[in-house]
């Protein structure tokens, strides 16, 4: 059942060697590392809660839907960070170890959610993530309209 193998991965100790080695690869300073862990800790306990609210099988179709809303908060956040990290590489020559590893941690994490998944579940999450796209876009007139 996803559920208990979702509850796995957000098992902490399952990436503490690889959080090390990409803060180790991207070169994150020592006074930094925390928040590199706290951001790991955070993303890994909403997969632990995600797991334990819908670990019943009835609830497989709502999980998909959390699911998909949760992969979809980890995609843009992911894609903030590689946004970060061009900008700075273009304007500044270099990016900064810590945006890199948040970059490459929100990476892992992705990875670990999509290899539980077969074709068919992730192109349900694709299209859940889609509904709640359309779903959003009614507010976003509201709010351009504001």
């Amino acid at each position: 059942m996803l559920a208990s193998r979702l509850a796995e991965i957000g098992d902490p100790q399952a990436l503490a060697a690889t959080i090390e080695e990409i803060a180790d690869a991207a070169g994150v300073a020592a006074d930094s590392r925390a928040e590199l862990h706290d951001y790991a800790t955070a993303r890994l306990e909403g997969i632990r809660a995600l797991a334990a609210s819908l670990d019943d099988p009835d609830d497989q179709l709502e999980l998909y839907r959390t699911m998909a809303a949760f992969w979809l908060e980890l995609r843009f956040e992911w894609q903030r960070h590689n946004d970060v990290m061009n900008y700075q590489l273009a304007r500044h020559g270099a990016a900064s170890a810590l945006v890199v590893a948040l970059a490459s941690v929100g990476s892992a994490i992705l990875a670990r959610i999509e290899s539980l998944l077969d074709a068919r579940h992730l192109q349900m999450l694709t299209t859940y993530a889609l509904e709640l796209l359309t779903l959003a876009q009614p507010r976003q007139k509201l709010v351009e309209a504001a």
